[in-house]
């Protein structure tokens, strides 16, 4: 069994998030292999040992065995979350001069989204022209589309008001950089 420390350093945690952005796939060793650029040998060991913690789903079809991501485990969605975060990182180093907060939200946020998830943020800046122009310059994230709404300190605050609904789906997200005097819905 993997320790805790094991399981979040590569390739365990590589393995995982790049199942858990698959999780309605059954994959194969070689194909998992390839697509993470691992050796057969380590990877074969690393999904038995994943499967056996309960983090990924074994299936034995015929003389071939697959895997798929148990989105049960918290610790899938987490990597996957922190994984995000990690795509973001450059972007969120250029916009945090002036922001007050972003926010990651939707299925990114809950460690549910895919490859073909778009990465929800809600920024909150008192001047949107820088970060329209770090968005433009950063429009993707991990290979994933950056859908964000870049709001000021004034709307944020009202959106509880104007749209109660996106304001719970953005309050229900996580964190990806606030500044100290940041500003709470």
């Amino acid at each position: 069994m993997f320790g805790s420390a094991n399981v979040i350093a590569a390739p365990a945690g590589r393995l995982l998030v790049h199942l858990g952005r698959r999780y309605r796939e059954d994959h194969y060793v070689r194909e998992i292999a390839r697509a993470t650029g691992l050796g057969a040998g380590p990877v074969s060991e690393a999904l038995r040992l994943l499967a056996d913690g309960g983090h990924l789903v074994r299936a034995e079809r015929g003389r071939n065995v697959y895997y798929r991501s148990n989105l049960g485990s918290g610790l899938v969605r987490v990597l996957k979350v922190a994984a995000t975060l990690a795509e973001l990182d450059e972007l969120l180093r250029e916009l945090a001069p002036g922001v007050r907060t972003v926010m990651l939200f939707g299925s990114c946020a809950t460690g549910e989204d895919t490859i073909e998830s778009d990465v929800d943020l809600c920024i909150v800046a008192d001047d949107p022209e820088p970060v329209d122009t770090a968005l433009a310059r950063y429009p993707q994230a991990g290979g994933r589309p950056v859908s964000a709404i870049v709001l000021d300190p004034d709307e944020y605050l009202a959106l509880g008001q104007r749209d109660p609904a996106l304001a719970d789906r953005i309050r229900q997200g996580r964190t990806a950089w606030e500044a100290y005097d940041a500003v709470q819905i």
